[in-house]
């Protein structure tokens, strides 16, 4: 569904990520969300010339502005650069869905 909301605004080549907000980076302290389905509602859509990500409530993350990385430029960018992204857009709100998952490195 976030694809097909703000794809359409992805630059020409930009390789697609769109698939997690992260909620911190190693392991989650409290599990007890793990499984839990969320809500995450869209409220704004960022670009900055080597990501574009939207920002997202609903909820918490360690990153100062939560958001989901929707794509990067192929020319050396990297998801963690949503977190530089300055310019932010109101965009008309939507929800999406998600599951709380912990990913560990292998």
């Amino acid at each position: 569904m976030l694809l097909d909301m703000v794809g359409d605004r992805i630059p020409d080549g930009w390789k697609v990520i769109a698939h997690h907000m992260t909620i911190n980076l190693g392991e989650l302290k409290d599990k007890t969300d793990l499984g839990k389905q969320v809500t995450l509602t869209v409220e704004e859509i960022g670009l900055s010339d080597m990501a574009m990500a939207v920002k997202v409530s609903g909820y918490p993350s360690k990153n100062d502005i939560p958001h989901i990385t929707v794509a990067v430029n192929p020319d050396g960018g990297k998801p963690s650069m949503s977190n530089k992204i300055t310019k932010w857009q109101p965009i008309k709100n939507f929800k999406i869905g998600g599951v709380v998952t912990e990913i560990k490195k292998q």
